[in-house]
């Protein structure tokens, strides 16, 4: 999972209805079991091989970021009469994120939705990940098009004739996505039809501004782990995840530890939506000297050995994480666990690490 990539997506999942950005409702037990059972390099988090039994180090609620984020709902009037109104999503370079953006390729699939509430509850609901079972919704497939009329979004699932229609009690908006079901989403706009209104063009603007994100990293405590000799996090005391919901170990499905030369704290703060791609090797905002390792991480696991983590090189998997000893200039460690199936792409964890000795 790539957090300086990857956006929401919207179809709302059956699982509990606690909000859940990226966790749901309850803690695993069993603190030890994958960190005690070594590491093979495998990425599954629980190792494979008989190893050296790692020191375990505990991340608590102390340690993880937290963060605090909001979606402009600025809406764009529209005209009722859909058959002959245009939606072109071609002039918008930037994402939600501010990173790059190329429409004709990026953009694969176009959501209109229509859900209960008002604009900044359902903006909530967005980042929560909580939007409602019963939205209604309609899917345009690209095929490489920047454009497409209001009519593309009908069918079974969204009687246009009946459901796009004037309401205050409704939002409307369109989610521009990378895969099917607003999985990915790369840019929003918020719209509100009306009857009397003349206009039948509409024009996504640029993602970038649009949410506004703060990552608390330097107000936490550092995880302070031994320099030499193998390491194992422990997660299992965790009680929430980075945005202050309830965290649930069995969502963490990849973790990734990343080394940041010349960085500190502060400025990765700075640089959050971009921590991931300034230590990857394939990306062009990488930094000389970084590195970053990656795993998969078993369902329910409460703990990883870090030695089950490969190092991400520019051909493939590389290298498996032995020690902090790797870094030999100063920088600053950051630690990530992630949830591959959760709406929401922001990281259930991430954590200074501090090597010590």
């Amino acid at each position: 999972m790539s957090f300086g990539t990857r956006s929401p997506s919207l179809v709302p999942s059956s699982r509990s209805p606690v909000p859940r950005i990226v966790a749901c409702a309850t803690m695993c037990v069993a603190p030890w079991i994958a960190a005690c059972s070594g590491g093979g390099g495998n990425g599954d988090g629980n190792g494979g091989g008989q190893m050296s039994q790692a020191t375990v180090i505990p991340i608590v609620d102390a340690n993880n970021y937290t963060s605090t984020s909001s979606l402009n709902v600025d809406r764009v009037e529209v005209s009722t009469d859909y058959a002959n109104t245009q939606l072109c999503w071609d002039a918008a370079p930037q994402d939600i994120q501010c990173h790059a953006l190329s429409p004709a390729t990026d953009i694969k699939y176009v959501m209109l939705v229509k859900v209960k509430g008002e604009p900044q509850q359902v903006a909530q609901q967005i980042l929560e990940d909580t939007l409602p079972l019963s939205i209604t919704f309609g899917q345009f497939t690209t095929n490489g098009t920047t454009c497409t009329s209001l009519a593309s979004f009908g069918g079974s699932g969204f009687d246009l004739s009946m459901g796009f229609v004037e309401d205050p009690t409704f939002t409307y908006f369109f989610a521009f996505a990378e895969e099917p079901l607003g999985v990915g989403v790369r840019n929003f706009m918020f719209i509100e039809p009306k009857a009397a209104s003349a206009t039948k063009m509409l024009s996504a603007s640029t993602g970038c501004g649009k949410l506004t994100f703060t990552a608390s990293l330097t107000s936490r405590q550092t995880v302070k782990v031994p320099r030499q000799g193998p390491v194992a996090l422990d997660y299992s005391a965790l009680m929430t995840n980075g945005q202050g919901l309830s965290f649930d170990a069995s969502d963490v499905s990849d973790a990734f530890l990343a080394f940041y030369p010349g960085m500190t704290a502060a400025q990765l703060e700075q640089s959050f939506f971009d921590i991931e791609l300034l230590a990857d090797p394939t990306s062009p905002m990488v930094l000389p000297g970084a590195m970053l390792f990656e795993g998969k991480v078993s369902g329910g696991a409460t703990s990883i050995d870090l030695r089950s983590l490969q190092q991400r090189t520019a051909t493939g998997p590389g290298a498996a994480f032995t020690d902090f000893g790797v870094a030999t200039q100063p920088g600053t460690w950051l630690f990530a666990a992630l949830c591959g199936s959760c709406k929401n792409p922001q990281p259930l964890i991430v954590a200074v690490i501090e090597p010590t000795g």
